[in-house]
């Protein structure tokens, strides 16, 4: 079972080789903004926990270290609104793997555990976005009972929504550029199949 808990001092070492370890990696991570000043990023966190003094455009927000044991394996973020950016990029929940710990179904328990964390912080829903190409997201949010109710395309740094689009476990849906449910693939042209744009 993993150990949800908020930052402190005492973390100072085990976030600051989490983060170090996503730079080496050349990835990124929820939270990892500005990580390089502690105490910076520590009172960054405490506000964001509280919802005081927050930089323009940002929302309170609780941000767990997860521990298994005495290791830092991963993060939770629970925001608790949603901005027109967190509707299109962020959602509700946010969460990562450290990059050595990853493959090992932590991400699926990270968010089961977080899903039972924001049930009983009174949300009935919770959004999650992930972009279309991250299957490893995906299918995390899908043992967690998600389901794919939205899909953005950007088309040239345009956006065009496409709603209503359900997936149940069942694949081979099509869908056209307008939302609307298609009984096959179409010969050709652009079509939404499984939540992925496909040209013919």
């Amino acid at each position: 079972m993993l150990t949800f808990v908020l930052p402190d001092e005492r973390h100072r070492q085990n976030v600051l080789a989490f983060c170090a370890e996503f730079e080496e990696t050349g990835g990124t991570c929820i939270g990892y903004g500005g990580w390089q000043d502690y105490d910076r990023w520590l009172h960054g966190m405490r506000n964001r926990h509280t919802g005081h003094n927050l930089p323009e455009g940002s929302i309170r927000e609780d941000f767990y270290l997860c521990y298994e044991g005495d290791a830092l394996i991963g993060v939770f973020s629970l925001k608790f609104e949603l901005t027109p950016f967190l509707l299109n990029y962020g959602g509700h929940i946010g969460y990562a793997v450290r990059p050595s710990q990853q493959r090992r179904g932590l991400a699926t328990e990270i968010l089961k555990e977080g899903v039972a964390l924001a049930r009983s912080s009174g949300f009935k829903r919770r959004l999650l976005v992930c972009d279309d190409d991250n299957l490893a997201s995906e299918k995390v949010i899908l043992k967690n009972g998600g389901q794919i109710v939205d899909a953005i395309l950007r088309v040239n740094g345009s956006q065009t929504g496409i709603g209503n689009v359900e997936a149940e476990g069942v694949h081979n849906k099509w869908y056209d550029l307008s939302g609307r449910r298609l009984h096959a693939a179409p010969a050709h042209g652009v079509y939404i199949q499984n939540n992925r744009k496909v040209v013919k």
